[in-house]
């Protein structure tokens, strides 16, 4: 952001370990001492605002709170501050604890309503209300536990829809349609990431620690089934699920394509060095990876994936016109016009800007 970087070139420079943007709002960065700093960046405020976030345990995340300027913050202890960005006001009694359980993973769904995961493998759906830090809360609803008292690590919303993961690999799937009755997907490796897909919220996207991507589709609660899965040979970094595509990075060189609609691979990009991490915009258009040797690219989605299909029926032609030619008592199926392909980007074809850290 421009204004963030007049700011920084105009005082002093911090080495950040870790940032994080606020609703474009505010960049809360974590310097080497483990000391946050929230640095207005969309709103006519120059205070630099140094949040009061305990070091009694490492932050095992931070969750924007929509249309506030407050945050929360998760520790790896399971205790939750609410914090004002703006003033560094702090409140740590923000949930009771169920029972004698620690939480262990958040999701925001808006200003005034959030899910909490517990470590006995309780979720509860809370309200709060007031107009300070110092809010009230109350338990909304509470869903099926999870078995065995597994911990609660990973939770991901789509409207009404929710998922909650615990640390057994079970995926426990609330739906409008569900009520109470539990839409369970089994794994036997722990989630590492999950999500609905934009295009059908009766699909999720798991991603296991095993390097196990599958898309199951549970429209019919009594038949849930896998509609793809991926077995990846590198250990995951990120995962991604868009309209159009599945970007997965792993470790190594290249970033994986693979089509959200059939699971099949479409191609491949790299650049200079290993992949660091990747990361989407808002409107699922543009793609920004950064790699080991300081390059950072952004690339065009939309004209990847029609550079992709345009190849992939070129391919497929190809081979309907050699089997042409072959006797007549072969028949010719019609695959997939998205085959697997390995071809790479043309050099600027979907490539918008890159630039490299020096």
């Amino acid at each position: 952001n421009r204004n963030f970087l007049f700011c920084i070139t105009g005082g002093t420079y911090h080495f950040a370990l870790t940032f994080f943007f606020k609703d474009n709002q505010f960049l809360i960065v974590e310097d080497k001492e483990k000391n946050f700093t929230s640095y207005p960046i969309a709103i006519q405020q120059e205070q630099i605002t140094h949040l009061p976030i305990s070091k009694h345990s490492p932050v095992k995340n931070i969750f924007s709170v929509p249309n506030t300027y407050f945050v929360f913050v998760l520790y790896n202890d399971g205790q939750l501050d609410l914090i004002d960005t703006t003033t560094g006001q702090t409140s740590k009694k923000i949930i009771k604890k169920n029972t004698d359980s620690s939480i262990t993973s958040l999701e925001v769904l808006n200003k005034d309503l959030f899910i909490v995961g517990f470590s006995n493998g309780s979720v509860e759906k809370i309200i709060m209300y007031g107009n300070t830090v110092f809010q009230k809360t109350f338990i909304y609803k509470k869903t099926p536990i999870h078995k065995h008292n597994s911990a609660v690590t990973k939770i991901t919303t789509e409207n009404d829809y929710y998922a909650t993961a615990s640390k057994d690999g079970t995926v426990i799937v609330s739906t409008a349609t569900s009520g109470e009755k539990q839409i369970i997907l089994p794994s036997p490796d722990p989630i590492l990431t999950m999500q609905f897909n934009p295009t059908n919220k009766n699909e999720l996207l798991t991603a296991t620690t095993k390097n196990v991507v599958t898309l199951w589709n549970f429209s019919n609660p009594d038949k849930v089934f896998k509609k793809f899965e991926i077995t990846l040979t590198a250990s995951l970094i990120s995962v991604l699920l868009t309209k159009k595509i599945i970007i997965i990075a792993s470790e190594g060189k290249s970033i994986s394509l693979f089509n959200t609609e059939t699971g099949l691979l479409m191609g491949s990009l790299n650049y200079k060095g290993n992949i660091s991490s990747i990361v989407i915009n808002k409107e699922q258009t543009l793609l920004l990876a950064s790699f080991s040797k300081g390059a950072v690219v952004l690339y065009d989605l939309d004209k990847m994936f029609t550079y992709y299909a345009t190849l992939a029926q070129k391919t497929f032609e190809k081979k309907l016109q050699k089997k042409s030619e072959q006797p007549s008592m072969f028949t010719v199926e019609r695959v997939s016009p998205l085959e697997t392909l390995y071809s790479y980007l043309p050099k600027g074809s979907a490539l918008i800007q890159k630039f490299s850290l020096q």
